[in-house]
């Protein structure tokens, strides 16, 4: 930008904060000169600037609109956050949602980035042949725009300026003429930035309010049963332990005329409680409670409150999925919560055999098609779906014997302890040679 374009933006900026009037200006924390007779203003600002993210949706994904007023606030000396910043796959989701036009997505990523304004947009156009038979296109546009604080969730100002007609040789380059126009217009014709930086003066900003917890959070959780004069209860970790026996790797074996009831998992849980309890209980069972170091509790955002951590280890029966948990405070004010033994990654083994190469046994029609099922099926996003990786299918002439054992005793020998097994069998059963009594 050239010298002549910042002094240009700095006079726009002046401008839009006299339209607001002398008061208005007072409360921008500005000193606005008196206009001289070529029109220049200086104005000079006291307080710090919100950091600003754009977001103005158009066609294309052309970007015009939001480079012209992304660069307006940067030559007026705001902070701008850029999309660029986002670097996980959830994050480059939400850019492309907010580009699309999707509020909730862009007010997201304003707080994940650390934005305190957000200024959201759209910019419409139209082109169509010239009347005149030069063989150009004509274009007119439409930009409208308004900005939200981050912390209270109020609308600052609200903005839009139209344009147009532009001649150009092509569409895009219509388009593209006739946007830049508009927003243009929008920033040296409007108060709206004027109204930005009043509203950011006159209402201090307030950092307890734009943190608020992310729902499911821990303070979220412990909020809400304090909301009822009971104990905050929250899990923080329910993970099955590595079995005693590291040979099997969390393998269970049911033998004849046994339950699986009789198989266990051992389980840690731990978690949190705020306020006063008097008790906490996992499946009915006292739990251990002790203080909670000043460390956990600025990681967990507890800082200052009456926290205390709990825990217990116990053994889960493998038919049981979820351990509940009772944290009982004083009056008989009660909370629960219900937690879920942590399963990390999920493997399979999928078996699907119908024709024997043994003329004694009969094959099966459709053994190996129901095999096939079951392991679309886990590739599904029905499924989670279970990682390509983490399967493995064997039919017919890959099932050997050899191969089965290599499934169990070394494919899966790649889970961890508190992974999840799944295992599928479509085939004849038979008695083991060893044992004919004990029949498969």
């Amino acid at each position: 930008m050239t010298s002549m374009e910042r002094n240009r933006t700095r006079k726009t900026l002046a401008r839009a904060a006299v339209l607001l009037a002398a008061p208005v200006a007072l409360l921008l924390g500005a000193v606005v000169a008196p206009l001289c007779a070529q029109g220049e203003v200086d104005i000079q600002f006291e307080a710090e600037l919100p950091r600003v993210l754009v977001f103005i949706q158009e066609d294309g994904n052309g970007q015009v609109a939001a480079r012209a007023m992304t660069n307006f606030l940067l030559e007026a000396g705001f902070p701008i956050v850029d999309p660029a910043l986002a670097f996980t796959a959830a994050q480059r989701e939400l850019v492309q949602a907010a580009l699309a036009g999707d509020e909730g997505a862009a007010t997201s990523l304003g707080r994940d980035f650390g934005a305190q304004v957000l200024v959201l947009g759209r910019a419409d156009w139209s082109a169509r042949p010239d009347a005149m038979g030069s063989g150009g296109m004509v274009g007119t546009a439409e930009v409208s725009v308004r900005a939200l604080r981050l912390d209270k969730g109020e609308l600052m100002a609200v903005a839009e300026a139209e344009a147009g007609p532009e001649l150009r040789a092509t569409e895009q380059q219509a388009k593209r003429a006739v946007i830049a126009k508009a927003a243009q217009e929008l920033l040296q014709s409007t108060a709206f930035v004027g109204q930005v930086l009043n509203r950011w003066e006159a209402e201090p900003w307030q950092n307890a309010l734009y943190w608020v917890p992310d729902p499911g959070s821990v303070p979220a959780r412990l909020g809400e049963a304090q909301a009822r004069n009971a104990p905050g209860l929250a899990i923080l970790r329910a993970d099955v332990q590595p079995a005693g026996d590291a040979a099997t790797r969390g393998l269970g074996v049911v033998k004849r005329g046994e339950r699986s009831a009789s198989l266990f998992n051992p389980v840690r849980l731990e978690g949190v409680v705020i306020g006063e309890a008097r008790s906490v209980q996992v499946d009915g069972k006292p739990a251990f409670v002790e203080p909670l170091d000043a460390a956990e509790a600025a990681r967990l955002g507890l800082t200052g409150k009456q926290a205390q951590r709990f825990w217990t280890e116990m053994n889960l029966p493998m038919s049981q999925d979820t351990v509940r948990v009772v944290a009982e405070g004083p009056g008989g004010s009660v909370t629960e919560a219900v937690a879920a033994p942590r399963v990390d990654e999920r493997w399979a083994v999928v078996i699907g055999i119908g024709e024997y190469a043994s003329p004694d046994i009969p094959d099966l029609e459709f053994a190996r098609a129901d095999a096939e099922a079951i392991y679309e099926f886990l590739r599904s996003d029905a499924a989670g779906p279970f990682e390509e990786d983490h399967i493995l299918f064997l039919a017919d002439a890959e099932a050997t014997g050899a191969k089965l054992r290599e499934a169990m005793f070394v494919f899966l020998q790649q889970a961890d302890c508190d992974d999840l097994l799944f295992i599928y069998f479509a085939g004849h059963g038979g008695p083991d040679p060893n044992r004919p009594d004990n029949l498969y």
